[in-house]
């Protein structure tokens, strides 16, 4: 993500595939994380701030707020690093179903099994996703994996990993994986304008978000053999 762009081509402002680390370890990224994250960080700083830095950029934690203020999402910067990539997740919902028509809305309520669906707004999915989200359970993390996976297909036209789900779940998936990949479509075509950077640390960001969740699970994964 970091070297390539989304076709494949080689990004011009890249310079971890001319490291001696790269060189030497390749794709084994655990024996050289470290320049990893400084590639990232680098990219998440505005270049003349970086020259006075020497080259070190910012912290994660910067990056991701600048991705929230973005989407205009509603965080405390003071917050945890993993509740602020909730707000974020929370915010990619709230646009989503704020772009989706009534019969849309209704249909992922009704696959849901939510009655009553003519009465529900944008408002009160966002509210009921966003508490599964905050369940904590083995579909709390393929939910948020399929968030992760709808940003980073528009992104970078890959996903991160395949996760599987009940015929039940299924639909659900599938209804909200077309209205935020739709949703992430128009904030891409937004992100040539705001700069080149990013078209990088957008999906880097949420890449970040759906490791984090698959080390913080890894115990309900085992389970799942996942």
């Amino acid at each position: 993500m970091l070297v390539y762009d989304k076709d494949g081509d080689k990004r011009l402002t890249e310079t971890l595939s001319t490291s001696t680390e790269f060189t030497q370890h390749g794709q084994n990224y655990s024996q050289y994380w470290q320049r990893i994250a400084e590639e990232l960080q680098c990219l998440g700083a505005n270049s003349f701030a970086t020259l006075f830095r020497n080259g070190t950029g910012v912290p994660y934690k910067q990056i991701l707020c600048n991705v929230c203020d973005k989407f205009k999402a509603d965080y405390n910067q003071k917050a945890s690093t993993e509740n602020i990539e909730h707000k974020l997740l929370q915010r990619v919902l709230e646009k989503t179903f704020d772009s989706m028509t009534q019969s849309e809305r209704d249909a992922v309520a009704e696959s849901f099994g939510i009655e009553h669906t003519s009465r529900i707004t944008s408002a009160i999915l966002t509210d009921i996703f966003v508490k599964i989200l905050k369940i904590g359970d083995i579909y709390s993390y393929k939910f948020i994996i399929l968030i992760v996976n709808a940003v980073l297909k528009t992104f970078i036209g890959r996903s991160m990993m395949n996760v599987e789900h009940n015929a039940f779940v299924n639909r659900t998936m599938t209804l909200l994986n077309s209205g935020i990949r739709w949703t992430m479509s128009r904030l891409c075509t937004m992100a040539e304008v705001i700069g080149p950077a990013y078209r990088v640390t957008i999906p880097a960001v949420f890449m970040v978000i759906g490791l984090r969740q698959r080390y913080i699970n890894r115990p309900l994964l085992m389970q799942e053999n996942c």
